[in-house]
């Protein structure tokens, strides 16, 4: 409700797709890889908006449009912090800050390190290793390269009609924020076994014909053929949150709780998978 409150999204599927990803924040060290959010439009579309509102319910977030690469390899060693990060223009020269592509270009799946010089108790350099997997969600108007984007999930924003929800501003000190991240730490303690179950469930099914047998059995409307256009990559990054999808959708209570939305289609992992195959 809080994602419809604030931003008009001209897809309704959006909305189930936000907080999908929100709730999927707390658990992404279940999954083997997490897609980064890349949001993107012309001005005045709701991008830094959208970053806003994820920073008020996704996991230990931290918003800013200026961190450098120290920081972030901190922020994530140490807190599994959800970065959101803001006008990213200089992601679009890759030269001009290689260290935090890299960063960006191998933080998406769990196990990926990096290694840097630091000084030890005695001042000696030394190298230390940092990971680097967390959930990410990036923005700006100029776009991103094509190696990152393959990285995300991508959502292009088109100025709304509503003036109502368009002039309302983010309230980061509105007390149900913080009810409702109190409500996903509960969730992800409560939870986490069933979730990780539905996500291990994808990566046994490795044969197109058994995927879709499960997914039918959820009420998708998909076919073999829909699936031959999700390439190895994209089942990779989306897997996570058709997982939540399917848990969410075999919970129809925690389902209208925790991913209310707008006029989705009949199921929320037919929602999922139908934003999927059209993005392939």
């Amino acid at each position: 409700q809080q994602w419809k409150g604030l931003l008009d999204f001209v897809d309704p599927r959006e909305y189930a797709y936000q907080a999908l990803w929100s709730v999927g924040t707390y658990l992404h060290h279940l999954f083997n890889t997490f897609p980064y959010e890349y949001i993107g439009g012309v001005r005045r579309v709701g991008k830094s908006k959208t970053l806003a509102v994820q920073s008020c319910l996704a996991f230990n977030a931290i918003f800013s449009d200026n961190m450098s690469s120290a920081s972030l390899y901190r922020l994530i060693q140490n807190a599994k912090a959800t970065l959101l990060i803001d006008e990213t223009e200089k992601l679009s020269n890759p030269e001009r800050c290689q260290e935090f592509r890299s960063l960006l270009l191998g933080g998406y799946k769990k196990g990926t390190r990096v290694y840097r010089v630091e000084k030890n108790r005695k001042e000696q350099l030394t190298p230390e290793p940092f990971e680097i997997y967390s959930p990410k969600a990036l923005a700006n108007i100029n776009g991103i390269e094509d190696v990152l984007e393959d990285r995300c999930k991508l959502t292009i924003l088109k100025r709304g009609r509503n003036s109502t929800i368009l002039d309302r501003e983010v309230d980061f000190e509105n007390p149900v924020w913080a009810k409702l991240r109190d409500g996903l730490y509960r969730f992800y303690l409560s939870y986490w076994r069933e979730v990780k179950a539905c996500y291990e469930a994808f990566n046994v099914l490795s044969v197109r014909s058994e995927l879709v047998h499960l997914l039918n059995d959820h009420g998708c409307q998909v076919t073999e053929t829909d699936l031959r256009l999700l390439t190895g990559r994209e089942l990779e990054i989306w897997r996570p949150i058709l997982a939540l999808g399917l848990f969410f959708d075999s919970q129809k209570v925690l389902s209208s709780k925790y991913t209310s939305t707008l006029n989705a289609p009949s199921t929320l992992p037919d929602s999922i998978l139908d934003a999927m195959v059209e993005l392939a």
